[in-house]
């Protein structure tokens, strides 16, 4: 390359650089201008751009508008919070309830139960042990009382346990009698190995059954028809009255539908709620088709109590009582009155 022809086109090219340098700075000074505009004069952005000043208003106002909404809806967040706590507690005590009415089921069913095993596992009397005690000769022992060792003694010598029919004319001897000659010496009732040990030892005695006295012979008492009393004559005075005649008594009923039975007392009128509403389901068939009226004339501790009724009769009241004093629920007959349950 020529040496000179370099030198001609430098110049071209720095002029060309200066031209982009100076359009970079004039565009940087505007972008410069807009923001001062803006920061130190926005309404003068608005004038030569109407554009500007109606986004900017929008933004304000959207700012303005979108806080009430946010509070309202908290507002509303919070109560439903409070109603969803309302309900909770309301289902809480509900619970509460249900569980005491069913811990008073279960303890009336455990006292049933309980009442129920101790009727059927009820203490029996126990047998009385045979005791070995002298026997006398002149005390006879009846046959009931004859231990089952002399039994077994009296068959393994041969002897009858039950003699034969007697004759006309003869007492009736007993089965079995333990008794010895008034010469003998006092013995004692032996057990049955010591029964067995007479029987391998001496196996041809002969035991003699004594028989029971005879009775004595019943005395014939002849009828004596009874003496008739002679009627009394009375004597008319003139200063005795006549006798005052009273007629046959008369027993006077309450009228039908005000006769009632008294069940309980309690402390409130939800206490005896309460006790109706378990006594009504467990005895339904007792207390089925009768009202729970309640009376305020019971002791400081309890002064309301608990009436069912009517009943037709005071017979229909006292079976109706039986019925539940037999399952220990205490009850009497009253007057169907008081306020509706």
């Amino acid at each position: 390359m020529d040496p000179a022809s370099h030198f001609i086109t430098a110049p071209k090219k720095a002029s060309r650089s200066n031209i982009y340098v100076a359009a970079w700075a004039l565009i940087a000074l505007a972008a410069a201008s807009y923001v001062a505009v803006v920061l130190v004069k926005p309404g003068f952005i608005g004038e030569w751009v109407p554009g500007v000043e109606r986004l900017i208003s929008q933004l304000q106002r959207n700012e303005t508008s979108s806080n009430p909404t946010e509070t309202a809806r908290l507002r509303k967040n919070l109560q439903d919070s409070q109603s969803e706590v309302s309900r909770l507690r309301s289902l809480l005590a509900e619970r509460e309830a249900q569980a005491k009415t069913a811990e008073l089921r279960i303890a009336g069913l455990e006292q049933e139960l309980k009442t129920a095993r101790n009727r059927e596992s009820g203490p029996y009397p126990a047998e009385p042990s045979p005791r070995t005690e002298p026997v006398s000769g002149d005390q006879p022992v009846s046959a009931d009382a004859a231990p089952s060792e002399q039994r077994t003694l009296a068959n393994s010598i041969g002897a009858p346990a039950t003699p034969g029919t007697p004759e006309p004319g003869q007492p009736r001897p007993f089965e079995l009698v333990n008794a010895r000659p008034h010469d003998a010496a006092p013995a004692t009732i032996t057990t049955a190995s010591t029964l067995a040990r007479l029987e391998a030892a001496e196996p041809n005695v002969d035991l003699p059954l004594p028989t029971r006295r005879p009775k004595p012979p019943l005395r014939r008492v002849s009828q004596v028809a009874p003496v008739q009393p002679q009627p009394v004559t009375r004597i008319e005075t003139g200063s005795v009255t006549a006798p005052v005649t009273f007629g046959a008594p008369v027993v006077t009923r309450q009228p039908e539908g005000n006769i009632g039975v008294r069940l309980t007392a309690g402390p409130s009128v939800d206490a005896l709620r309460l006790s109706w509403s378990l006594m009504s389901e467990r005895y339904s068939n007792v207390l089925g088709g009768l009202q729970p009226r309640y009376v305020t004339d019971g002791a400081p501790a309890a002064p309301y109590a608990l009436l069912a009724g009517p009943l037709r009769s005071t017979e229909d009241a006292q079976n109706v009582c039986g019925s539940l004093i037999a399952k220990g629920i205490p009850c009497s007959v009253d007057g169907f009155k008081g306020n509706a349950l």
